[in-house]
């Protein structure tokens, strides 16, 4: 959870989620050219969704769909889920945040896929200050909607 006093006495050089790779300037230094290897990215989350499953059946031996899960865990619908994997859509950051979020990925890992989509999680950013702290806590999905739309009026819950 954020501190919402830490919150507001930040002044962030960027605001909102910025997902178009022209403006990806405000996230990275000057003259950096992010990879953005969808394939690549759609591979690896492929990967993640299969660990997270694996992980889960550990615990509760039994048949399980890995696109509910993850659909339960990030609060993305599933056929948008089937999309990412097979690489039929591009990644949004605002997809890319909840997937890791969601699954509660390590920081570092999530950085990796960030750096993917477009940029690094960066702290001058409300959003990505938003899911850099959701990370480190653990946040859940909800309390990170929650505070995705508290803080920068930014729904994130209708179906991405």
């Amino acid at each position: 959870m954020i501190n919402r006093d830490e919150f507001r006495s930040i002044e962030f050089e960027s605001h909102g989620i910025i997902d178009m790779p022209q403006q990806s300037a405000c996230r990275v230094p000057k003259g950096f050219q992010p990879m953005q290897n969808q394939k690549e990215l759609a591979f690896k989350i492929g990967n993640i969704v299969q660990e997270y499953k694996a992980k889960y059946q550990e615990e509760h031996p039994g048949r399980c769909s890995q696109y509910a899960l993850v659909e339960k865990a990030c609060d993305i619908p599933i056929d948008t889920i089937k999309r990412l994997i097979t690489g039929r859509t591009r990644v949004t950051r605002t997809q890319l945040a909840k997937l890791c979020v969601g699954l509660k990925l390590p920081i570092e890992n999530a950085d990796r896929l960030f750096f993917m989509q477009g940029g690094l999680l960066n702290l001058s950013n409300d959003f990505d200050y938003i899911v850099y702290h959701a990370l480190a806590d653990g946040d859940d999905i909800y309390s990170f909607i929650g505070e995705v739309r508290e803080y920068t009026k930014v729904r994130i819950s209708d179906g991405t």
